[in-house]
């Protein structure tokens, strides 16, 4: 779901995520993909060791995600963030994103900044994101 080979803008990117919000709730108008498909990005699929694999490469103290077909899963809610069931990743080119099906919003970032992960787009990721839930619950 992020990776190198998706050219568009931002705009664009947003409205994949949110046809794919809307697939997976049943109300798009003409689906891109069955609601079966997109259903199954929010499954899990890792075994166990899988999991712990995940969790260290990602360098995550939290312990609840998991992976699906398409992105990483958060298996919790996030306080003040992402429910449970969200679908979320990062690409190398400095792109960020989630889709939160139970609160339906998706939310897209960009940087271009290298290396992935720069520690200050993560901060500014995470203050993003807490905004943006913040303005939610307004």
């Amino acid at each position: 779901m992020s990776g190198v080979g998706l050219f568009c803008s931002m705009k664009e990117y947003l409205t994949i995520l949110r046809h794919l919000l809307q697939v997976h709730a049943g109300t798009a108008a003409k689906p891109i993909l069955s609601t079966a498909s997109v259903r199954k990005f929010f499954e899990p699929e890792l075994p166990a060791r899988g999991v712990e694999e995940l969790k260290e490469w990602l360098k995550a103290p939290d312990p609840s995600f998991q992976w699906s077909t398409a992105m990483c899963l958060n298996t919790s809610d996030v306080p003040g963030k992402r429910r449970k069931g969200s679908g979320w990743w990062y690409g190398w080119a400095g792109t960020y994103n989630f889709l939160d099906p139970e609160t339906g919003v998706a939310l897209v970032f960009g940087s271009q900044i290298l290396p992935k992960q720069d520690p200050e787009i993560t901060k500014l990721w995470a203050r993003l994101e807490e905004e943006f839930y913040a303005g939610l619950e307004a």
